[in-house]
């Protein structure tokens, strides 16, 4: 909310003074979410104490799936074997497994990161191939990497840090700044439940937030929730048609299929060009 600034007055203006007291009382929206732009920003850094980093991590891929389609959505998720019970609900979720339901983009070691990035790789590499500027890629990829051993050294790297649209973003959940990749530019720093939304470029700039905390079952539970659930007529068939021609919606092929004197007998038109009282 913004108002006429309060200058130097001989004698005070008494509305002025209540529209700026409602401007200060209402200057801070409380409870408010605050908007981290994965989609825009692409490459999100946590870091911070690790249990609260962990919950927010968490938190945004409820967030991501909730309000995406497993066709609009794929998440990739790269992490180990010691914080597995953090993060094996993610292989309930239909966003976490191929278009064939036959993988999961869901790895816990360093060999079986290898080989499922190695895999997506193809498919960045060929996105970045046809790039446009107005090219819209579908579905996007969200990659989530909780150790930055498991992303170094992977090629894919390459093609999620560079600066083209591939239609892919990423989080990085580290412990400190400086392990974080230097393209990452959205950083959210955490510690004791609280945390601060900040870009590198304009650090002065911290938007405060208070990280929301559930039960540790809710989230398995959601993801076992959602793990049945598909989307009938997907991919091409749900693709409406350009046009329908005349004749496609008699059901006929020629002219001649026409039969024009049963139709005009069947015909009510009473009934279908009534029109309501």
């Amino acid at each position: 909310m913004k108002g006429q600034k309060k200058g130097f007055t001989i004698e005070e203006d008494r509305l002025l003074v209540r529209a700026q007291e409602i401007i200060e009382k209402s200057g801070t929206l409380p409870d408010a979410p605050v908007l981290c732009d994965v989609n825009g920003d692409r490459l999100v850094g946590v870091i911070g104490e690790r249990k609260s980093a962990i919950w927010l991590v968490k938190n945004m891929i409820l967030q991501a799936v909730t309000h995406h389609s497993y066709e609009e959505l794929k998440l990739v998720t790269v992490y180990s074997k010691r914080e597995a019970a953090q993060w094996d609900w993610v292989r309930w979720l239909p966003h976490s497994f191929d278009e064939m339901r036959e993988n999961r983009f869901v790895s816990s070691s360093k060999s079986a990161a290898d080989a499922l990035l190695r895999e997506l790789e193809g498919v960045l590499k060929q996105r970045s191939m046809e790039h446009r500027e107005d090219t819209v890629f579908s579905p996007y990829y969200l990659f989530v990497f909780t150790e930055m051993e498991m992303a170094q050294g992977q090629a894919i790297m390459n093609y999620l840090l560079s600066e083209g649209n591939n239609g892919a973003g990423a989080v990085f959940l580290y412990d400190h700044i400086h392990q974080l990749p230097k393209e990452c530019n959205t950083i959210l720093e955490v510690e004791a439940g609280q945390g601060v939304l900040f870009h590198k470029q304009n650090a002065n700039i911290k938007r405060k937030f208070q990280i929301d905390f559930f039960g540790e079952k809710l989230y398995e539970e959601f993801a076992r929730i959602m793990a049945p659930i598909r989307i009938e007529g997907s991919g091409a068939q749900a693709l409406l048609p350009s046009c329908v021609t005349f004749m496609e919606v008699y059901g006929v092929r020629t002219p001649k299929d026409f039969r024009l004197a049963r139709m005009w007998k069947s015909v009510r038109t009473n009934e279908s060009m009534a029109v309501p009282n």
